[in-house]
């Protein structure tokens, strides 16, 4: 089984951390440990681990800090603004790839939208460079964003509207509980 594969090799890096990776192989092991506790479920642990691998400066740094971004966003309470500086910081590197670039941006536009940052996301979204792999994607981010800037929209015009002050309260609250739910 896959996941416990990912199990037997977390008990063995853990092991093998515990006695010191040997110099040459320390990035590397603190790596594949970070990762294979994130594969297991241990969010938080594997996410600390690799974000305490950033400070050794390792050559594949852009690669665990979309690692660390992905991780913080499958963590039982999302943390977005920890996954969006970590997809930022990804993107500053001039050698990532288009396809890792198109990948992160947009996943850095569904964390936007998660914070209700409408004008970033359309903006992120303006640095993609679409192609026949991600346009679908593209498309799905756009239409996440204009219901989610629909639904901010909506909400506003309520809230201005000539209702009595309970019933605006009682709109913005329903409002604000569907900006939480999935926009797809």
């Amino acid at each position: 089984h896959f996941g416990s594969g990912y199990l037997s090799g977390t008990n063995f890096l853990g092991e093998a951390e515990s006695f010191g990776f040997p110099e040459e192989r320390k990035l590397e092991g603190l790596h594949l440990l970070g990762q294979s506790l994130i594969e297991i479920g241990e969010i938080e642990e594997g996410a600390q681990m690799l974000e305490e691998l950033l400070f050794h400066a390792p050559p594949n740094a852009t690669d665990i800090h979309l690692l660390i971004a992905d991780a913080y966003l499958q963590s039982s309470e999302p943390r977005l603004l920890k996954a969006l500086a970590h997809f930022d910081r990804a993107l500053i590197d001039p050698d990532i790839t288009a396809d890792t670039r198109s990948n992160a941006i947009l996943n850095q536009i569904d964390v936007l939208i998660g914070l209700g940052r409408f004008a970033e996301a359309r903006e992120a979204i303006s640095r993609i460079d679409v192609d026949d792999r991600n346009r679908s994607h593209v498309l799905l981010s756009k239409a996440r964003l204009d219901l989610a800037t629909a639904r901010q929209s909506i909400a506003a015009n309520y809230a201005a509207s000539d209702l009595p002050p309970e019933l605006r309260e009682d709109v913005l609250r329903i409002a604000q509980q569907l900006e939480k739910l999935p926009a797809d």
